[in-house]
């Protein structure tokens, strides 16, 4: 009796720790439903669609803060679709002359679906960067207002692009000076 009292004994830790260790089987996974649609890109994406392609630019710049003196500009455009067509790239560079220091921008913009507003932000070849947004067009305008950051410190602008038609559009930077004056930096009209 004193030896299967004592195999008994033996046995309790293990029938304890077989089943402490013991985890419940899981319920069967409920089925899962439909998955949710896939969200689209804003429709007002599609207001930015003429942007598409490539374009040839030429205007001036003004004497502001960021050139001192007023002179001729030619560049390029370019704009497409990205990251499944919520987003559009674009690509604007500026020819280098002795007058022009060049300039070369790449962004983003798109509409914010959550604050219903069209917003951008871009960076540049001489360190600077900029974000932006706009309520929208106002009949074939649309105004970015925005801060540029670079080596000149932190400047407020208005960015205004006028459509003048499926082929042509025209780009206005405008910057507001320390003491609150806003003033023409450059115009280009760029073409297809």
């Amino acid at each position: 009796m004193k030896t299967a009292a004592s195999v008994a004994l033996a046995l309790v830790p293990l029938v304890l720790g077989a089943s402490a260790g013991a985890q419940p089987t899981p319920a069967p996974a409920a089925a899962a439903g439909p998955a949710a649609p896939a969200p689209k890109p804003a429709t007002e994406l599609d207001t930015f669609k003429f942007f598409l392609g490539k374009w040839k630019c030429d205007g001036k710049a003004f004497a502001s803060p960021l050139s001192p003196t007023e002179h001729s500009v030619k560049g390029t455009a370019e704009s497409k679709l990205e990251v499944d067509n919520f987003w559009q790239s674009f690509n604007y560079e500026e020819k280098k002359t002795k007058e022009h220091l060049g300039l070369k921008v790449k962004g983003l913009w798109g509409f914010d679906q959550g604050s219903k507003r069209f917003v951008r932000a871009a960076i540049g070849n001489h360190g600077e960067w900029d974000t932006a947004s706009a309520p929208g067009w106002e009949g074939d305008k649309l105004i970015w207002t925005g801060e540029l950051s670079g080596a000149q410190g932190r400047i407020p602008f208005h960015h205004t692009f006028t459509k003048k038609s499926d082929k042509e559009w025209t780009h206005l930077l405008e910057l507001r000076l320390p003491d609150g004056k806003w003033i023409p930096a450059e115009e280009l009209s760029c073409k297809k």
